[in-house]
């Protein structure tokens, strides 16, 4: 009779789909570790097409975040902070938009993408207030908080962030979803 192999992994990942409000709790809920920051910020025009594809609901690759089990503090009454490992420009890119720090792009000024989820009242305004995040029609913002997701892959069982080799392992899944494909 052979032996039972039991295999128990070293992180745990749970991918969420997290509404925009969510995600703009930044940054009472979500950490950057330098290790994980490119050197090269998105520019405006980039930040907005990435807007214009989640307003679009495009596809986006997920956003990974490593769950921290930390101790509550004024930032953060649960008992849980999060690390952005992969996706800090998209997330930077959000709450950019939702504190006003560029208007939306002008291909979105095609009211007809909203026409199946906001009053029709509603999108006659978007054109002559087209802008801002805090110019849109409030039915327009709560739909964004509210029903506009994204995916999020959770990483757990590394939650400590004084313990090395969850630091170390945590680097290795940025690494792993950075790594350049070499093959030719």
């Amino acid at each position: 009779m052979s032996a039972m192999i039991r295999y128990k992994p070293l992180i745990t990942v749970v991918r969420k789909s997290v509404p925009l409000g969510i995600l703009w709790n930044f940054p009472k809920d979500y950490q950057q570790r330098k290790d994980y920051t490119r050197t090269k910020q998105w520019t405006k025009r980039q930040q907005q097409a990435f807007i214009d594809s989640v307003l679009r609901q495009s596809y986006s690759p997920p956003i990974v975040i490593r769950e921290l089990n930390t101790p509550p503090s004024e930032f953060s009454p649960n008992k849980h902070t999060f690390e952005v490992i992969d996706g800090w420009q998209r997330v930077q890119a959000l709450n950019n938009f939702r504190n006003c720090k560029f208007q939306l792009p002008q291909s979105l000024k095609d009211c007809s993408l909203f026409a199946d989820r906001v009053p029709i009242v509603v999108l006659g305004t978007i054109d002559t207030a087209f802008g801002y995040y805090m110019d849109l029609p409030i039915e327009l913002c709560d739909f964004c908080r509210e029903s506009i997701k994204l995916e999020v892959d959770i990483i757990k069982r590394i939650d400590d962030p004084n313990n090395p080799k969850h630091e170390q392992l945590a680097t290795k899944v940025f690494q792993h979803l950075h790594q350049e494909n070499n093959t030719k």
